[in-house]
């Protein structure tokens, strides 16, 4: 439940940000075109600092979706030994090697360990992916 709402709220940060530096890039043009030579070198310096400001805005929502290095859980089984993390991270390179193209909006990993494999379903489209742990 919790991913869930992280996930929403990271979404809807994302289309915000998204919408406000589409606005941004719009506003920015408009007063370029319409701009004085000595206005114009004003706008680019404040196109700098927006895109300074979009730059940092994409950190922290990179930085809020990144996996947090303080914990991990590690699973046990038939003599083996894997991470969480590693299994997300084998589930996605399975995605993009087999094709995968579109954004990774959703992800669902089945771990059975009796088959030593990881199934998934990305964006809510169950394929019967798999991936041999």
């Amino acid at each position: 439940m919790a991913t869930d709402k992280k996930e929403t709220v990271i979404d809807t940060a994302k289309a915000e940000v998204k919408e406000t530096i589409d606005k941004a890039e719009k506003i920015v043009k408009k007063a370029v075109e319409k701009a004085t030579p000595a206005a114009k070198k004003i706008v680019k310096k404040a196109d700098g600092a927006a895109k300074k400001a979009v730059n940092k805005a994409k950190q922290v929502t990179k930085a809020a979706t990144s996996p947090s290095s303080k914990e991990n859980i590690i699973l046990e089984f038939d003599g083996k030994a894997i991470s969480t993390t590693d299994i997300v991270s084998l589930v996605k390179k399975n995605y993009k090697d087999n094709g995968g193209k579109a954004a990774i909006k959703s992800l669902e990993i089945y771990v059975k360990p009796e088959d030593s494999a990881a199934y998934y379903v990305i964006n809510n489209k169950a394929n019967g992916d798999k991936v041999n742990l």
